[in-house]
């Protein structure tokens, strides 16, 4: 099925124009939880018990419980990408290495199975699949985390 979509500005523009929950909210920003609220900014969009969270941890460790003590019935995925990017330019990069991306719970809820964090996990990995996009389940995304960071 093909849905229209539309470019909202923020969280809420984009809560008051749907009229499901979202399944997923991708996050892709730094993370910086000691200078501003993630979790604050999503939480028009985050429907308890359904939303799936994915937040870009590729260059960042244990950002995931702030948004898991946020957000307590919510799957909370982390992403890694491989790909790496370098600016040549002025709104010139590129893109070099592996494009693979990984995704999975860097915490255990103990209020969700565990198998339902996982069924996120690979639902997303599927959907993204079907998309070519080379995405793995990870059942330890630090490991992923680690290696991007350190090398």
């Amino acid at each position: 099925m093909l849905t229209r979509f539309k470019v909202v500005r923020t969280p809420e523009e984009a809560a008051k124009t749907s009229r499901a929950p979202y399944d997923y909210v991708l996050l892709c920003i730094k993370a910086l939880p000691d200078v501003y609220d993630i979790a604050s900014i999503i939480e028009s969009v985050v429907a308890p018990q359904h939303t799936c969270i994915l937040i870009n941890t590729t260059h960042s460790l244990g950002v995931e419980s702030y948004l898991e003590q946020r957000f307590p019935t919510n799957v909370v995925l982390s992403l890694v990408a491989g790909a790496e990017l370098s600016q040549v330019g002025a709104s010139e990069f590129e893109h070099k290495g592996s494009a693979d991306i990984w995704v999975g719970p860097a915490n255990r809820n103990p209020s969700i199975p565990a198998s339902i964090q996982s069924d996120m996990a690979e639902a997303l990995a599927m959907t993204l699949s079907s998309g070519q996009v080379d995405c793995k389940v990870s059942t330890n995304i630090r490991q992923q985390q680690y290696e991007r960071m350190i090398g």
